[in-house]
């Protein structure tokens, strides 16, 4: 909850909040309140509602991007002079902190995790609400399963780096209602309904559908100063079985990163739909690669490597730490963009990244045992050499008459081993493989790059430059 909040000490350059809600019928639902605190720029305070119909792109998206005049970001202390205080969740819990945006809505978050989401437009032309129910402990799956205060980063969240993200929540069961005028968006009534769900009802009064009912939210926030100059981001979730109600017991994949201070990092987490036993999480260094002088598309890496490419709208990623190892495949089909603003220092920067909810995901885990410790120098040196990537580093310490501390050639019963700088590891071993389909993808900065250019912004209906 802590990085969830409002940061106001120091102030960030920007702090914006990021909802998804996937609806019963398989649609996206997005929300985006985001303000740039430095003074006189244009375009400071913005909210964003999109809506993306399971059938897009043979039918249109909704989407709308309001400037605003300001957005108050409220964080409360939860026992104020010994008394509660502003007002309290169903379960007496004190709000944590409030987003009151001038003119269209609230966001309110409660100490217990409780949401309530209450925003609409000055036109009158859309309104959406949600209610995520609180309970800690309860209804929510943090960053790593089961620790509430996990956040992506770790201890790097605490560092001046351009740009933190927090994932408060990767599922959580919500209620919600939309409503958008039909004169604006007349597909709407025929789009969300969904026979097969109980829990979505459908009614048209004056020429507004109003689709309504329970589906599962995604919450996260960024701060700081900039968005990296490329990045992607990755989310995908599978619900639970029929027998739960606890969104936390599905399997999740959440990813994100690019560059920036000059290197390729990344920030995933994979939860396992065979309990937390097998999930993973990884952070630099082990998720971290060095880019080579003048090819500025390639990098380095003993541990991680990247495959980026927005001409077709494909991701290849594999990470590994001493004894696990996630691989990553996720590609969308190319029409399915959708543009975004993205926060900067000089405002909100139009078409600066597009996402997809159509992605296909396909994740493999796998993990290896340790066998035996043999040696510090070893280690130093594998650091030290293996960032030179492929071979060199094993020719390297070849020359150097030290090739067996770097990969020791086994003994006739030691086949199939691996070893890493001393330390001698046992062979890989599969331990989850799963495929999301309706995932989102973004890429965004350079990665997106000329694509961008002429790209049409469902929102104007024209091109964006």
């Amino acid at each position: 909850m802590d990085h969830f909040r409002p940061h106001l000490f120091p102030r960030p350059s920007f702090e914006g909040y990021y909802t998804h809600l996937t609806l019963p019928s398989s649609a996206s639902l997005i929300l985006i309140i985001s303000s740039v605190f430095v003074p006189s720029v244009q375009k400071k305070h913005m909210v964003s509602i999109t809506y993306v119909p399971p059938s897009f792109p043979d039918a249109p998206c909704f989407k709308r991007e309001l400037f605003v005049d300001d957005i108050q970001m409220t964080p409360y202390d939860p026992l104020e002079h010994g008394k509660r205080v502003e007002e309290e969740g169903k379960d007496g819990a004190a709000v944590a902190f409030k987003l009151t945006v001038s003119g269209v809505g609230y966001m309110t978050v409660w100490e217990d995790d409780s949401v309530e989401i209450d925003v609409s437009a000055p036109s009158g032309e859309w309104e959406f609400a949600a209610s995520v129910p609180g309970g800690v402990g309860k209804n929510r799956a943090e960053w790593i399963r089961g620790e509430r205060d996990s956040t992506p980063e770790g201890v790097l969240v605490n560092l001046p780096l351009p740009l933190h993200w927090h994932v408060h929540s990767l599922a959580s069961e919500c209620t919600f209602e939309l409503s958008i005028s039909e004169k604006v968006y007349a597909h709407l009534h025929a789009l969300d309904a969904s026979p097969s769900t109980t829990t979505t009802t459908l009614k048209t009064t004056n020429g507004t559908a109003e689709p309504k009912g329970v589906a599962m939210i995604h919450l996260e926030k960024n701060w700081a100063h900039s968005f990296p100059s490329s990045h992607i981001w990755l989310r995908a979730h599978n619900p639970p079985s029929l027998n739960s109600h606890d969104p936390s017991s599905g399997s999740s994949l959440c990813l994100a990163g690019g560059r920036t201070l000059g290197v390729d990092a990344y920030l995933i987490t994979y939860h396992a739909p065979s309990g937390t036993q097998h999930d993973v999480s990884f952070v630099p260094p082990w998720s971290m690669s060095l880019p080579v002088p003048f090819l500025s598309s390639q990098s380095l890496s003993p541990t991680h490597s990247a495959v980026l490419s927005y001409p077709t709208r494909t991701i290849h990623l594999r990470t590994s730490t001493l004894t696990h190892r996630i691989s990553i495949t996720a590609s969308a089909p190319p029409d399915t963009f959708i543009p975004y603003s993205a926060p900067f220092y000089d405002g909100h920067r139009p078409n600066f990244l597009a996402q997809s909810y159509y992605a296909h995901v396909e994740v493999r885990v796998e993990r290896r045992a340790l066998v035996k410790l043999e040696g510090i120098l070893g280690m130093v040196l594998w650091l030290l050499v293996g960032w030179m990537g492929g071979g060199w580093g094993e020719r390297v310490l070849g020359f150097l008459g030290m090739s067996g501390l770097f990969v020791p050639t086994p003994s006739p019963n030691e086949r199939g081993t691996g070893s890493t700088f001393g330390i001698r590891l046992g062979p890989w071993e599969e331990i989850s493989r799963e495929t999301f389909k309706g995932a989102s993808l973004e890429f965004g900065g350079d990665v997106y790059g000329d694509e961008r250019k002429g790209r049409a912004d469902p929102q104007e209906g024209k091109k964006v430059r």
